[in-house]
């Protein structure tokens, strides 16, 4: 007997997927369009939040260097939404949130519904842009979408782990994440986007993703008692 797919499966099944894509590309590329004026505007800028201009918070991560930057981030969140597409459908057992581990796997990484998603996605720009805030004063401003990319890619990964494959994946996310802070990021890559790489940012996705995942882990085990 063939059961119906998880509720992840059916929330990350081809539709659902190319909708997010799309979406991703048409807000990039109406704020690619505003040029500078927008970019300057919506931009992470540590004067303008200490002003109060807390919309920044969010809209950095909206806003890129140029074309090419948006472009980057959209194959990077085309390969993250493949990702989950696959927890979903693999085996007809496994989900986004776990591997075969029960009905309430789908839930485990909050990423089963469009709100949820939704929900998880401001909690990762806000902490990519909380720990710039609070940990990198040095940094002034700051945009683009790859620090909560990051932090996706752990929300989708992670839950696979058991999975050789997904599991060296994640290890490669984290292994290239490191060697930007120990090694610095390449000045090809640098020349390519337009600018400097905040290496830093990454870090804060991860650990964005790391820490709802734990309180997401708890609070599931709380649930049963």
């Amino acid at each position: 007997m063939i059961s119906e797919p998880p509720r992840a499966a059916r929330f990350f099944g081809t539709g659902c997927k190319w909708l997010a894509l799309g979406s991703a590309c048409a807000v990039f590329a109406v704020a690619c369009l505003g040029g500078d004026r927008w970019r300057l505007a919506l931009r992470y800028e540590r004067a303008a939040l200490a002003d109060g201009e807390w919309w920044r918070i969010v809209t950095a991560h909206l806003v890129h260097l140029g074309w090419v930057h948006a472009a980057l981030n959209l194959v990077g969140l085309a390969l993250c939404l493949s990702l989950a597409t696959q927890a979903g459908h693999s085996r007809g057992e496994r989900t986004l949130g776990s591997v075969a581990t029960g009905p309430s796997a789908s839930a485990s990484a909050g990423l089963d519904s469009v709100w949820s998603a939704l929900g998880v996605l401001i909690l990762l720009m806000a902490g990519v842009s909380g720990g710039l805030w609070l940990f990198s004063p040095g940094i002034g401003h700051y945009v683009g979408f790859s620090g909560v990319l990051y932090g996706l890619l752990v929300l989708v990964l992670w839950p696979q782990r058991r999975d050789p494959w997904m599991a060296g994946a994640l290890a490669l996310v984290l292994a290239w994440m490191a060697w930007q802070q120990i090694a610095g990021p390449m000045a090809s890559e640098e020349r390519m986007i337009g600018g400097a790489i905040v290496g830093a940012a990454h870090v804060y996705g991860v650990a964005t993703a790391l820490a709802w995942l734990a309180v997401l882990a708890l609070w599931r085990r709380l649930g049963r008692r």
